[in-house]
Formats: structure tokens, sequence, C-alpha cells
């Protein structure tokens, strides 16, 4: 095959630049589940855990939001929420 046939082949011609035809494609559906994974992970550190009263039928009552004490600064048996990083890998 000749150089002329293959450039004709691979879709270039004189003067063109491989990398000028490239379009962004959507990412798999693996990166986009380990990008929702991180975000989420990250937010957990941000947004407050707490719980709501549960009404009769297991629904949450509305207005009943109260947050999860932190770990220091609660003493004894009280149920707590530690999140800071080295707590949780150390």
């Amino acid at each position: 095959m000749s150089e002329e046939e293959e450039k004709r082949d691979s879709g270039q011609t004189e003067g063109s630049d491989p990398a000028e035809g490239r379009t962004l494609k959507f990412p798999t559906a693996f990166s986009v589940l380990a990008l929702v994974l991180l975000a989420v992970w990250g937010a957990s550190f941000v947004i407050p855990s707490g719980s709501y009263e549960s009404a009769k039928d297991g629904s949450p009552v509305p207005g009943s939001y109260s947050e999860t004490p932190s770990c220091s600064d609660v003493s004894g048996k009280t149920a707590c929420v530690d999140k800071s990083i080295p707590k949780q890998f150390g």
C-alpha cells in the first residue's frame, strides 16, 4: 500500500493534524460512578448528621430534625458521630 493510500484510509490528508478532529467523549459508567462516590464521601464531612423522630407508620415527623452531637461534645455512652478524618483513618 502506498503512503497516499494509507493517509486516505486513515482519514488524514496532507497538512491535517490528527488531534484536530478529536471531540470530547462522555466518560464511562465507572468514571461517573467514581466521581459521584467521591462527591458523596466529601459531602459527608460537610453536611451535619442527624435524625428525625418517626411517626407510627415510619414516616419522619416534620420539624423534628435534631443534629447528632459530635463525639468531642459528649461523654459516657451517649451516641455520637466522629467525622474527623484522622479518627476515621487513624
